[in-house]
């Protein structure tokens, strides 16, 4: 199985190298899209296969960036515009509308043709409303790609895995039922010592 993990930079990128040298151990195939060269450099070094989105963003020629390839963009993946896209991204802010419009394709373009040559079997891009994030999730789903998208609770046991999408629920209503009371105890156990913190 391929693996691509969709990451900015730093700590989180150095992660997930680790996470997938062990699934490249098990015999899966993996790869890294980072938004840094310097990160791609380190996983590189590390023998992993990374890439930085930068580099391939490179290859997209200023005559593919225009408002009816956005207004387009926005159709095939179901924004109600390309502002939706942009407007949560931190480099967009302070800039200009062409300015942030042209950053937006040129993710979807490159992301895009990474998808096309790597051809990824599960997505894992990490939860957040980074560009790189967003659209990677949304060519992913596009493709049928599942999406791996990693939570970590307050809880024990506290990590929680989605597939494609953050907003469902986490069991069925018919399967919601009364706690039993070492459940209950439990339950308070923990609240009692979450709020003695």
């Amino acid at each position: 199985m391929r693996f691509l993990f969709v990451t900015l930079q730093t700590y989180e990128s150095d992660f997930y190298g680790r996470v997938g040298a062990e699934l490249e151990s098990l015999g899966h195939d993996v790869r890294h899209l980072t938004a840094s060269r310097q990160s791609a450099r380190l996983l590189g070094s590390q023998g992993r296969n990374a890439v930085c989105l930068p580099d391939i963003a490179a290859g997209i020629s200023p005559s593919e960036c225009t408002l009816s390839s956005a207004d387009a963009l926005a159709t095939r993946y179901g924004l109600p515009s390309i502002r939706d896209l942009y407007r949560t991204d931190v480099p967009c802010e302070g800039r200009s509308e062409a300015w942030c419009v042209r950053r937006s394709i040129v993710h979807f373009l490159a992301l895009e043709r990474f998808f096309d040559e790597v051809a990824p079997d599960v997505l894992v891009p990490e939860v957040g409303s980074e560009m790189i994030r967003r659209v990677a999730h949304l060519v992913a789903l596009d493709r049928g790609i599942p999406a791996l998208l990693l939570f970590y609770t307050i809880f024990p046991n506290p990590l929680r895995l989605y597939v494609d999408e953050l907003h469902r629920p986490i069991v069925s209503k018919n399967e919601l039922r009364p706690l039993e009371d070492a459940e209950r105890e439990e339950l308070e156990s923990f609240r009692r010592s979450f709020i003695a913190r």
